[in-house]
């Protein structure tokens, strides 16, 4: 709960793009709808011909925006869409509703549940989605202990030719080799005209996370302290190879849709490992 808590007051104050009334959040919307037309071209979603209702789990999804609008692209080419969208936050989750206001075809529903518990809160839903959606550069939010759970609760609730797609850049080759890793770090501004900073605060070795205090300024108001783990793209999909029997990435250059970086491809869940088998911390993270 303190880290739900915590997570709400740090999205009070990010400057991240993802609700109704913020124009930045509407043009990455109509980009992410894009995304209906490309994924019907690859390989893996030649399940989609047999379609005629596609189940979306939009997971780590915040106000929606992404299965929303994923949704919408695949509505107007005319899919039935049932979309779940679930974040630890809850504040934000009923905006989904107003992305999809005046598109027809969608069925929608929200559920609060951490990613790597999925499987618990939608315990009678096995196998049953086509499409998992982790959006919106999300991952750092995950170490990789985190990252191992939610990959099996997600493989957990995709039918046999599920897709799990996530948006990822290479955080090791851009912060560390192409900018430099920062101990003090100028995030944006909130819409009330505060500076959002963050501070380097240490690294944890056993999670893998670099821990990093936001505060606003003028003030230095402290808002909370997070780890976040920098991914790079082979690191994340190999991972997922573990839990997928194939993986596949889209670079910027071959998807050519504005504002979007790499896509990861997992499909065909693999379920020689449950979330359940991962329910007790190993014993380095419990000493």
């Amino acid at each position: 709960m303190v880290i739900c808590l915590s997570l709400e007051e740090l999205y009070k104050v990010k400057p991240w793009p993802m609700r109704p009334d913020d124009p930045k959040a509407q043009a990455r919307f109509e980009n992410i709808s894009k995304l209906s037309f490309l994924l019907e071209s690859h390989q893996f979603f030649e399940f989609l011909r047999r379609k005629r209702v596609v189940r979306v789990l939009d997971v780590m999804g915040g106000s929606g925006i992404a299965g929303a609008a994923l949704a919408k692209g695949l509505a107007l080419k005319n899919f039935e869409v049932e979309l779940t969208v679930s974040d630890a936050r809850g504040s934000d989750l009923q905006l989904v509703h107003e992305w999809l206001k005046g598109v027809d075809g969608v069925k929608a529903e929200t559920l609060t549940a951490d990613v790597s518990k999925m499987d618990v809160a939608l315990p009678d839903r096995r196998e049953y989605y086509d499409i998992a959606l982790l959006w919106g550069l999300s991952t750092p939010h995950l170490n990789p202990w985190d990252m191992v759970r939610a990959y099996a609760a997600i493989c957990h609730l995709l039918n046999d030719s599920g897709v799990m797609a996530m948006d990822e850049t290479d955080r090791i080759y851009n912060i560390f080799y192409r900018v430099g890793y920062k101990d003090f770090l100028i995030e944006g501004e909130t819409k009330d005209g505060l500076t959002v900073a963050t501070i380097h605060m240490g690294y944890d070795e056993k999670l893998g996370v670099f821990n990093r205090t936001t505060y606003t300024l003028p003030g230095f108001k402290k808002i909370a302290t997070f780890g976040y783990r920098f991914w790079d793209l082979a690191g994340i999909s190999s991972l997922g190879w573990l839990f997928f029997e194939d993986v596949d990435i889209i670079s910027p250059t071959a998807h050519k849709i504005q504002g979007l970086t790499h896509i990861i491809l997992l499909t065909r869940p693999r379920r020689k490992i449950s979330a359940q088998d991962l329910k007790i911390d190993p014993t380095l993270l419990r000493t």
